[in-house]
């Protein structure tokens, strides 16, 4: 019955899995079950539901001019990328889990200097699936036409990550592994997460997914971050048990 199971290790999910979502949805195609091995919460909590997303890239052309002898002959990048990171932000919606953020921002050559360029990097979140043409569709309406005369952008990227969203299939799953969990001593919990994984991949193909499945640990992403050591042994043991009792091995 091992045969049945197939392992995916992949190193670039941190980027949004660009080469290897192919692989993990042609290797997920047909599957009964996806156990996704991203770390567990601080509290060893395991994930059933994640946030899709995507990143896009402003880049805004302007035009260069000495910003003490000639102003009035320039045109700002920067002042252009400042309407649209207004008119983005007035997107968000918490309340329905829509999110944009320009997080990082590039322009201009010096400070008495007319920005001639400048460039705008903006992540998204969605919650639902649906959400994701509408926001897109949004998002590309702002940028198609300048604030600011004069200038142009050059709009690149998407939504490229679909949401995970909690289903009966994936509660049912839960289920499983929680029975799993009591006979080698670990209480099973879930939470939503705003972050992304590849869990959200197999489960838009609608294959029962759950995720958090490797050690407990948190802080992640920053110089804080950290791994519980014996919870390595731990949930080692879950997982093999978990694999055990899903095809079929008495």
């Amino acid at each position: 019955m091992l045969e049945h199971v197939q392992i995916v290790l992949n190193g670039d999910e941190e980027v949004g899995s660009p080469t290897s979502r192919s692989l993990i949805e042609e290797c997920a195609s047909g599957k009964k079950y996806a156990l996704i091995m991203e770390p567990a919460r601080t509290d060893g909590s395991l994930v059933t539901s994640r946030r899709g997303g995507g990143r896009y890239t402003m880049r805004i052309k302007g035009k260069g001019a000495h910003s003490g002898i000639e102003p009035q002959n320039g045109i700002s990048a920067i002042e252009e990328l400042a309407h649209k990171i207004i008119k983005l932000h007035a997107l968000i919606d918490h309340e329905s889990g829509i999110s944009v953020s320009v997080g990082l921002v590039e322009g201009g050559e010096s400070v008495n200097t007319i920005a001639p360029s400048a460039v705008g990097h903006v992540d998204v979140r969605i919650t639902y699936a649906d959400q994701a043409e509408w926001l897109d569709r949004k998002i590309r309406e702002i940028c198609k036409t300048p604030d600011v005369a004069g200038t142009s952008i050059q709009l690149e990227g998407g939504i490229n990550r679909p949401p995970m969203e909690k289903t009966a299939q994936t509660m049912e799953l839960l289920e499983i592994i929680r029975e799993v969990g009591s006979k080698v001593g670990i209480h099973i919990t879930d939470v939503a997460t705003g972050g992304g994984s590849d869990a959200s991949f197999t489960s838009s193909l609608g294959v029962p997914t759950i995720d958090g499945l490797g050690p407990v640990g948190g802080n992640a992403h920053s110089e804080e971050e950290y791994l519980e050591i014996p919870s390595l042994v731990e949930r080692t043991n879950l997982l093999a048990n978990v694999i055990v009792r899903l095809v079929g091995i008495s």
